[in-house]
């Protein structure tokens, strides 16, 4: 429910809101088939703790055949979940123009879930004109995630591949028996706090707009899903939990290490008159940085090894910078558009001798429409015109030509070109 009223006789404009919210969210698993997930000896007959040795079936690597589908098994009956959360919340927002030229906004919000416990979070904002032509911006606010569903009380094994060799890896409930065995900590609620300064200018003799922001917003507790733990030179109870899950190692989800990110945000446009047209120019950056830091140790050992870190640290480009030309002319238009894409790292060597860095590309796209009529546009084109493709990934690990591109890296994809054709046709 949300509720605003705008009053124009208070200061120079005055808008009050608020609201409240109820949620119900159920999560649910539900075991599959048994020859989804049941491992079988010899005889036929499903693997149990008390199976011979003898009796069970093994891979060529020596390790015990996992059983249902690969490499993802059918979910095990004790995989089953039915949980349930509720929560409410209220807030409070209020904006006033306290002058012509100078606006504040303020927000509160409260929220109680039934399995964290409450939160209150705040924000404030300001604009001041400096002239008609000149705006500056600030921001401060805190922000709170409580962890999903599926990150408390998901549970499988699965089969991932190490250096080219199969294994079972079984992730754990955060509430599980184990997880209280390994010294697990108990999940708890994301916090955040957040803040922004820019401006915003405009030539209109020019045709020339211009915005900056540059932002730092700080994560307490991030939640992520750990390195791997074995069974090794562990007692005999987890031993058999790892047995019966058909597990080598094990995986959880916890309030990992503090992300510590920052950057800038610059976006010009131009817009003018060429030739019988118009031609309106976009150049948008953006320069971005994060850090992990302090992260949380488990039986003497960080929780995020440096390839979790590389995921969050160096995989997605830092650096992307767009360039977008529309021309239109008539009944005729033209979009050019280049997208810089900057270096990103790969993270499966991360922290290795042998670091491997893709380099920054451009992709261009270039498409072509023609209006029939105000109801019927044709338009032609191609994304990745140049078919540009991410460097490769080293030969010794595309596992025999399998995967030549990263697969843990986000830079732009490697589809290459795609053409296209489009008609519109709007009905009145």
């Amino acid at each position: 429910m949300d509720l605003s009223n705008f009053y124009d006789d208070i200061f120079e404009g005055l808008n009050v809101a608020f609201g409240a919210e109820y949620r119900l969210e159920n999560y649910q698993l539900i075991a599959g088939e048994e020859a989804s997930w049941a491992s079988y000896d010899v005889n036929g007959d499903v693997v149990t703790g008390s199976t011979p040795d003898d009796d069970k079936v093994y891979s060529y690597f020596g390790r015990l055949v996992p059983g249902g589908s690969q490499v993802f098994p059918g979910y095990r009956p004790e995989n089953a979940v039915d949980a349930n959360r509720n929560s409410y919340a209220g807030y409070l927002d209020v904006e006033a123009d306290i002058t012509e030229n100078f606006l504040v906004s303020a927000a509160l919000r409260y929220e109680d879930y039934n399995d964290f416990g409450d939160t209150f979070n705040w924000k404030i904002a300001s604009r001041y004109k400096v002239t008609d032509n000149i705006a500056i911006r600030a921001a401060a606010s805190t922000g709170f995630r409580a962890p999903d569903l599926h990150q408390i009380y998901f549970n499988a094994t699965s089969t991932l591949f190490v250096a080219g060799v199969p294994n079972e890896v079984g992730t754990f409930a955060n509430n599980s028996r184990l997880a209280q065995l390994l010294s697990i900590p108990g999940l708890k609620e994301e916090t955040s706090n957040n803040y922004s300064l820019g401006f915003t200018a405009k030539i209109p003799s020019a045709g020339l707009k211009l915005t900056v922001d540059g932002y730092i917003v700080n994560v307490d507790d991030r939640v992520a899903q750990t390195r791997s733990y074995s069974a090794s030179g562990q007692n005999a109870e987890v031993q058999q939990i790892f047995s019966d899950a058909a597990a080598g190692s094990a995986t959880f989800f916890m309030n990992a290490y503090n992300l510590e990110s920052s950057g800038i945000d610059i976006v010009v446009d131009h817009k003018m008159g060429l030739g019988e047209g118009t031609l309106n120019n976009s150049l948008a950056g953006s320069f971005r940085k994060f850090e992990v830091t302090d992260v949380v140790e488990v039986l003497g050992q960080e929780v995020l090894d440096d390839r979790a870190k590389g995921f969050v640290e160096s995989a997605m480009p830092r650096t992307k910078i767009n360039f977008t030309n529309r021309y239109k002319v008539g009944d005729w238009s033209f979009l050019l558009r280049n997208v810089y894409y900057g270096e990103v790292s790969d993270p499966d060597f991360q922290g290795t001798a042998n670091e491997v860095a893709y380099g920054e590309k451009i992709i261009t796209d270039l498409s072509i429409g023609y209006n029939f009529s105000d109801n019927l546009t044709l338009a032609v084109g191609a994304n990745n015109l140049l078919d540009v493709y991410p460097d490769e990934v080293p030969t010794a690990s595309n596992y025999g030509d399998q995967f030549i591109f990263s697969r843990r890296t986000s830079q732009f994809g490697f589809n290459g070109r795609y053409v296209f054709g489009r008609i519109t046709f709007k009905l009145k």
